[in-house]
């Protein structure tokens, strides 16, 4: 029979009679009983400091800029780091075109296909995240873009930039497979690829809400909460979906309670 161990987590506030030896001066002295109320929010934060030493070390990843931002802000870092002395010109060239290659794998671009301007080697990482970001979009495969897979064989250093952004997008668009590729987006990150446009942070938002392993679904919201959270809410934990841990048979129940932080989540 499975443990019924959600209450205090999943639902409402609970109206809990003050007994001793926590009784409270109202209570001795007024003639209606006290009562305290149990808050969501103070119970899931506590149980982020009850378990941070089982958590792995805080993480200090972006907010980040927007898309956009994000896409421009990236490509003027590595055209400066390339090309800073190679003159304006040249460089008022290669962000035209950017701009050209942006609008076309927008759809926003009028000219065709062979006729689009072709990045220099140390900035083809651009090319090759947009023309697999477009194949993505229009073909919605089954498998990995085969420009996204140039990208990733690539050396380190010539990808800097889209390391972070083509994971992030591999884990949106394979759903089975969103755990082992938003942990690639957070690991590459760690290594010191870049995130300007704040992925990291996104990564665990969407895994929460749309993974199915529910055991790493509660220890990606607390390290989310450990890293992020310095608010007065919860929002990582309080996003997890327990529906998902209602539908657990009893074995997968139990199996999930033997993890200490599931555990300390669930009590």
């Amino acid at each position: 029979m499975k443990l019924s161990l959600l209450p205090i987590v999943a639902g409402a506030s609970v109206a809990v009679y003050a007994c001793a030896p926590y009784t409270q001066p109202s209570y001795l002295n007024d003639a209606v009983p006290y009562t305290v109320e149990l808050s969501q929010t103070n119970a899931l934060k506590r149980f982020v400091t009850t378990i941070k030493d089982l958590l792995p070390p805080p993480d200090k990843f972006p907010e980040g800029l927007s898309t956009i931002k994000a896409e421009y802000a990236d490509f003027s870092a590595a055209v400066e780091k390339y090309f800073s002395k190679s003159g304006g010109e040249k460089i008022s060239v290669l962000k035209n075109d950017f701009e050209v290659l942006l609008n076309e794998y927008r759809g926003l671009g009028e000219i065709k296909q062979q006729q689009l301007p072709e990045l220099p080697e140390e900035l083809k990482e651009f090319q090759l995240f947009l023309e697999g970001r477009k194949y993505l979009m229009v073909n919605n495969p089954d498998h990995i873009p085969p420009a996204w897979k140039k990208l990733l064989e690539l050396p380190p250093e010539k990808r800097h930039y889209r390391t972070v952004w083509v994971y992030f997008m591999l884990g949106n668009h394979f759903k089975e497979d969103l755990h082992q590729y938003y942990d690639d987006c957070r690991k590459a990150a760690r290594e010191g690829f870049a995130d300007t446009a704040g992925l990291v942070r996104r990564s665990y938002v969407l895994e929460i809400r749309y993974g199915k392993n529910v055991a790493r679904v509660i220890r990606r919201a607390a390290e989310a909460e450990n890293s992020f959270q310095a608010s007065d809410e919860a929002d990582f934990l309080d996003s997890i979906n327990d529906n998902e841990i209602r539908k657990l048979d009893d074995g997968r129940y139990f199996a999930l309670i033997s993890d200490p932080v599931c555990r300390e989540y669930l009590s």
